[in-house]
């Protein structure tokens, strides 16, 4: 098992596409990106694109925090594309034995 990415940290094959962050925060569990591939012509007017795509899913990571005051964790959600490439949120602190 590998550690997650830190917080914010982006995969360079994701860089540019800041939509993403919203998806990470959104309720979605997992999130499908089209590619384009390379364009394709059938006859000298008509083109025809080719897509595949890439699918991500999401998990929560979390870290500890140092133990001053109420006792706390940092928490991201990092969502991991089929090739192991991975994206972070931005972290939030979760104070540990409080109800929200």
């Amino acid at each position: 098992m590998t550690a997650p990415p830190a917080p914010l940290e982006w995969h360079p094959w994701y860089r540019g596409k800041a939509w993403l962050l919203m998806w990470l925060e959104s309720d979605e569990h997992t999130c499908v990106i089209p590619v384009a591939g390379p364009v394709r012509f059938r006859e000298w007017d008509a083109v025809s694109p080719s897509f595949s795509r890439v699918t991500m899913t999401k998990q929560t990571a979390y870290g500890p925090a140092p133990y001053v005051g109420d006792p706390f964790m940092y928490l991201w959600t990092v969502g991991t594309d089929e090739y192991g490439r991975s994206i972070a949120s931005e972290a939030r602190i979760d104070y540990m034995g409080r109800r929200s």
